[in-house]
């Protein structure tokens, strides 16, 4: 588990908005935790940025000369620069227990993708419960000996120190076969266009059985 600190400083909510923050090239964020707790910090936009480049476990935010254990909750960013535009982080208290999801690393080549089979991940993480010092910041699992339809399940996985919450029957990677596409008929133009009508030929004939009543 990777432990890092990064500095932050107290803000007024009432004093300067979130636009006016990122000018200044910081990031406006919130810490709260389970006892009612709720603070507001702002943090170096550049400093920041470079953290969330990382997989991040438990964090040390340094503030007012005090360090406060949390966890990242939730990242926003800009849909379309992708620039962090806020950041809530979950205080941890010692002795409670945390929820929170954790990806999965698939490693490996799976041997049923020789055979012609592809590889479906179906699950990219899980929640877990526990103790905040031993959150893992991913789940390393092997693909390779996986043959043609295989699969593992959350109950065939086995990590330390943590208990894996959801279905436990649940598929979380398999081997599936090629698909078949099958190529549908199509019957020909020739076929399926209607003949012209001849127009002049009828037109004539008209025209041949008027003269004969003449």
């Amino acid at each position: 588990m990777a432990e890092i600190h990064i500095p932050a400083q107290e803000r007024d909510p009432h004093k300067s908005t979130g636009r006016a923050l990122r000018r200044a090239g910081m990031v406006p964020g919130v810490y709260y935790n389970r006892n009612g707790e709720i603070r507001c910090l702002q943090f170096e936009t550049k400093v920041l940025d470079h953290l969330l480049r990382k997989e991040v476990g438990l964090l040390h935010v340094d503030v007012n000369n005090e360090s406060l254990d949390c966890i990242i909750r939730e990242v926003q960013r800009h849909p379309v620069r992708r620039d962090i535009i806020h950041i809530d982080l979950m205080g941890i208290i010692k002795g409670q227990k945390i929820r929170v999801h954790v990806p999965f690393h698939y490693l490996g080549t799976a041997a049923g993708i020789k055979e012609g089979g592809a590889l479906e991940i179906v699950l990219r993480d899980v929640e877990v419960e526990c103790e905040p010092t031993n959150l893992p910041t991913h789940f390393d699992v092997d693909v390779s000996h996986l043959k043609m339809n295989d699969g593992i399940r959350l109950s065939d996985l086995r990590f330390e120190s943590v208990t894996l919450l959801g279905d436990m029957q649940m598929t979380i990677v398999h081997v599936v076969p090629p698909r078949q596409v099958a190529e549908a008929e199509t019957p020909s133009a020739a076929a399926a266009a209607p003949e012209p009508e001849v127009i002049r030929e009828r037109k004539a004939e008209s025209e041949d059985e008027e003269e004969k009543k003449k």
